[in-house]
């Protein structure tokens, strides 16, 4: 068994990408920097065009994400990236540059590759490489702050090969920025000579912006979506999102026809010249298009949610129903773009019935069967002739439909139509409905204009109420109820207008429904009866009655002299003893935290698909509750879920913070409708609980990252709340009545699947020959300094629809005896779909002094174990500093996964030092004058010689033969 303790490693230079032959960073050399330099000398007209020598001296840079604050992939975890500053060197008598003479510069040219490092630059910034090099190839634009000839610099002799750009401008063409007060950090000493090359002199974070979005793009009529929409009432949806640090533009071009993203981008970086300039035209000979630009308004991102009418685009479509392929491209001010095919078709249709224009010849009353004819005029009130439609006509109180055809009609022609009847044997209503199928053709722009009816004769009024029928269909006690009343207008020729119905519950009256209006033989469902409370008990009794008063209509009538006010009465009773509704808690994430962190808790609820519940939206809390051993529950979250629909789950993040609670062992307990706010038919499965533990808090070792492990990943529209029709001929079908937003989130989660251990090399491993040797784990936190210890973590990446992410990156922060922090990357241990396991790298252990080297390729040093510089293997485990004071200590791990969105999280563990493995037993050789060298003992003699080395020292003559002591210790 053996334990040691990596070195402590100093920072070095970090290189540019870019201009190696200005590193190592240096200022024993100078080269000649040419250009604009008055922003080091602000009000020196001298200064617009002037040389000065430089040093080429080492800044740092990084990127991360303007709104969410995520670390762009070329500066991960927020580490810095090197770049050249070029500190322009005071020379005039007038100089006075006053720490203002640095510029961040980019080359044209590099490694005989024109324009390479500007599309790196553009790539670290997220931008279009082809918009900034197709603009900087056109030449200087004194229009645009970031085109301007004083961006460009010679660095050298002043020729075009050695053109440099300020890299400032480049990202700001990116689409990103940065706000020098705050992300640009000048490093101390600032008046260091080393300042710039052995330590960078400024460090930056720049800002990016992602590139548009298109959310959103389909036709619609009043709330509905449809691909073919009137001229008159058609809309288009649109939700796009431009986001930029620096002169947000946001850019809509309609185009005809299907384009892909590649081809798009293809004539956008075609026509670079015409961008912010002539951007109305710019498709023009790619194909027919629409342009609109809208205000930003100044906002760094900015977000066009809105309708426009069809019209607004009508240069590119033709109304005549067709549906065609379009293209919605959205760009901002920098050739960043998103695309989105979509289909429409737009009509101009409309045809209509003159009911003034309706006439029976002979005229009512007549003998039933008699023959008449009546006239009717049909109209073409569109702009196109239609081949062929129909007229539908019927007697109302039949379902049986005659069809009359209409052929050639054309564009505003009006046409008489003669029909044969046969009069009924009672007084009826005769119904018209030109094109009653909309299919010939299918999209008129007005559909109400199409039907008509004509009295023919005059009868009697007989009001009835026939049904009941209540939602959810099974009413609990406390839950809101709605109920529908079925009424019926008997008579075949009759209108009744503003009638009334009467209701009550368990013989409480409720409000009355006023102004109802019955068509001849019309069956209506009353909707607007509500309970907010079913009341306690076992029954639930509703009574209706329509014209209770007999005086909306007086003169009801039944043939036979029946009594006419007895059908306009209901009553149905209902069991409340049958409960509906069942929530269940399904799972809840367990985790450990150190004192005043923040957690982020997984809760999962759902709600049972049982008979009876409706399919409405309902919302109910969310508790989450932290239990200490002693049973003592603190409230630490509550949240609303809504569900929109029985049988449907929902995942909560929950967020809340540890603070100053005792260390140990808690558990956290998820409760769903805890009391109840609705009854359930079970509670047993409201509640779920799952382990936690607080450690101590954190030393070091702290994350980089705060957890960000869930965010929305997409959207779709839910039906909220269900109605019920009833088509003309009284059968009954469902719509939604009310549409809501709904939500999909991806989620990020890591857990210990191998707790922290202690561990130590078999001891039967090949220590010798070995790479990965075997380790034995002691199953315990606590260790003692110099021993070496392992941990391994699962991470997960889950999208409510299935899709893949990628979780690509684990870096653990230990802590060191000497206060500093040790970033070591874990390594993947397996990988399979949206799943990963990372452990710690090999180590390998140097065979003199206490080094210690992560590398998951072979032995670092010789091969030879007889060689001074060869390591032995130490297996996947990090091994504590011999220094190590006793104490416990906490590590920090960011894991990193992208998916729609950047996720991170961060997790901790501890572990506890309490004594040191050189005070154990070891046989080895002691050289007398020397027994304890400070490479393999730091901290000094072990216990048991603390006070008894000058013994050991005093052997040194015997180990050496001396004469006198060729006896001792005889």
């Amino acid at each position: 068994m053996f334990g040691f303790v990596g070195w402590k490693v100093f920072a070095a230079t970090t290189p540019p990408s870019y201009g190696k032959q200005f590193y190592p960073y240096t200022r024993e050399k100078v080269i000649s920097v040419t250009g604009d330099l008055t922003p080091s000398g602000p009000n020196r007209p001298d200064l617009e065009y002037a040389t000065r020598d430089a040093y080429a001296l080492w800044s740092d840079i990084r990127f991360r994400d303007l709104a969410t604050k995520a670390w762009s992939d070329v500066t991960p975890g927020g580490d810095y990236k090197g770049v050249i500053t070029f500190n322009i060197i005071e020379e005039d008598a007038k100089d006075d540059f006053n720490k203002r003479e640095g510029y961040n510069l980019i080359p044209f040219t590099e490694n005989g590759v024109s324009y390479g490092p500007i599309k790196m630059v553009s790539e670290w910034a997220n931008g279009n490489p082809d918009y900034i090099i197709n603009k900087l190839k056109e030449g200087s634009d004194e229009s645009n702050y970031y085109l301007k000839a004083s961006n460009r610099y010679f660095v050298g002799a002043p020729t075009p090969n050695n053109t440099w750009y300020r890299l400032p401008s480049l990202i700001a063409l990116s689409g990103g920025g940065l706000n020098m007060t705050t992300d640009m950090v000048a490093q101390a000493p600032t008046t260091s000579v080393n300042r710039g090359v052995t330590f960078p002199s400024f460090k930056t974070t720049y800002s990016t912006t992602p590139w548009p979005k298109i959310f959103t793009i389909y036709g619609a009529e009043g709330t509905a979506e449809r691909q073919t929409v009137s001229s008159a009432k058609g809309m288009l949806r649109i939700s796009t999102t431009t986001s930029s640090y620096w002169g947000n533009k946001h850019k809509l071009w309609f185009v005809e026809g299907k384009f892909s993203q590649e081809q798009i981008m293809a004539e956008i970086n075609k026509t670079t010249a015409a961008s912010g300039k002539k951007d109305a035209t710019r498709f023009d000979s790619f194909a027919k298009n629409v342009y609109k630009e809208i205000s930003t308004g100044g906002k760094q991102t900015f977000s066009y949610n809105t309708s426009i009418p069809v019209t607004d685009i009508k240069k590119i479509t033709k109304a005549d129903g067709t549906v065609r392929d379009y293209t919605l491209v959205v760009s901002d001010g920098y050739d960043r773009i998103a695309v989105q095919n979509f289909k429409l078709g737009v009509s101009d249709p409309d045809l209509a019935v003159d009911p003034n224009s309706i006439s029976i010849t002979p005229a009512a009353p007549q003998p039933a069967g008699s023959t008449a004819s009546v006239s009717i005029d049909v109209l073409n009130n569109g702009t196109n002739d239609i081949a062929s439609t129909y007229l539908l006509w019927r007697w109302n109180s039949t379902t049986a439909v005659q069809k009359v055809p209409i052929a050639n009609f054309k564009a505003g022609e009006r046409r008489k139509l003669k029909i044969e009847v046969k009069y009924p044997n009672h007084p009826d209503v005769l119904i018209f409905n030109i094109n009653g199928y909309k299919d010939n053709p299918p999209n008129e722009s007005d559909w109400e204009n199409n039907r008509a009816q004509y009295k023919v004769g005059t009868g009697s009024v007989n009001l009835r109420a026939t049904e009941i029928r209540v939602t959810p269909s099974k009413p609990q006690p406390g839950q809101i109820a709605r109920f529908q009343v079925l009424v019926e207008n008997e008579s075949y020729t009759e209108t009744i207008t503003n009638t009334y119905l009467d209701w009550s519950v368990n013989g409480v009256a409720k409000e009355r429904i006023s102004s109802i209006t019955l068509a001849p033989r019309e069956k209506k469902w009353i909707t607007d009866l509500k309970v907010t409370s079913v009341p306690e008990g076992d029954k639930l009794t509703i009574k209706a009655e329509i014209n209770s008063g007999h005086n909306r209509p007086s003169n009801e009538y039944r043939e036979g002299g029946l009594d006419p006010w007895v059908d306009n009465k209901i009553e149905k009773v209902y069991d409340l003893k049958e409960k509906t509704l069942n929530l269940f808690v399904k799972s809840v994430s367990s985790g450990t935290a150190t004192q005043s962190q923040n957690v982020t808790t997984r809760v999962e609820v759902g709600r049972e698909n049982l008979p009876g519940d409706p399919m409405e939206a309902k919302t109910f809390a969310v508790k989450l509750f932290l239990v200490d051993a002693s049973g003592k529950d603190t409230l630490v979250g509550t949240q609303q879920v809504t569900f929109s629909k029985p049988g449907e789950n929902k995942t909560l993040m929950m967020s809340w913070n540890t603070g100053g609670r005792d260390l140990g062992n808690y558990n956290l307990v998820a409760t769903i409708n805890l009391p109840p706010s609705q009854r359930e038919k079970t509670y047993q499965d409201n509640q779920l609980s799952a382990g936690f533990t607080i450690y101590g808090r954190a030393t070091n070792g702290t994350c980089k990252v705060t957890n960000h492990t869930s965010d929305i990943s997409g959207t779709y529209e839910y039906c909220a709340r269900y109605g019920t029709g009833y088509d003309s001929n009284g059968n009954s079908y469902s719509y939604c009545a009310r549409y809501e937003t709904g939500y999909y989130y991806e989620y990020f989660n890591s857990n210990f699947n191998k707790a922290l251990s202690g561990t130590f090399v078999q001891e039967n491993a090949d220590e010798i020959n070995g790479t990965d040797v075997p380790l034995v784990r002691s199953n315990s936190t606590t260790i003692k300094a110099g021993q070496g210890f392992n941990f391994v973590i699962d991470s997960k990446y889950t999208e409510d629809r299935g899709r893949t992410g990628n979780i690509y990156r684990a870096v653990a922060h230990f802590p060191k005896a000497d206060g500093t922090i040790e970033d070591i990357e874990l390594v993947k241990l397996s990988s399979s779909t949206n799943q990963v396991q990372w452990g710690i790298p090999l180590a390998w252990v140097a065979k003199h002094g206490d080094e210690v080297i992560y590398n998951e390729g072979g032995n670092p040093g010789s091969r030879n174990p007889e060689q001074d510089n060869y390591y032995y293997p130490g297996g996947r485990a990090y091994y504590a500093s011999l220094a190590m004071p006793d104490g416990t200590y906490n590590i920090g791990v960011d894991l990193y996964a992208s998916g729609v969105n950047n996720l991170t999280q961060c997790i901790n563990i501890q572990f506890t030092v309490s004594d040191n493995l050189m005070n154990d037993f070891y046989v080895r050789q002691v050289m007398p004058e020397d027994p304890f060298p400070s490479q393999l003992f730091p901290t000094g003699a072990t216990k048991p010689w603390v006070g008894s080395v000058e013994t050991l020292k005093r052997l040194a003559d015997w180990v050496n033969f001396s004469e006198d002591t060729i006896n001792w210790p005889n």
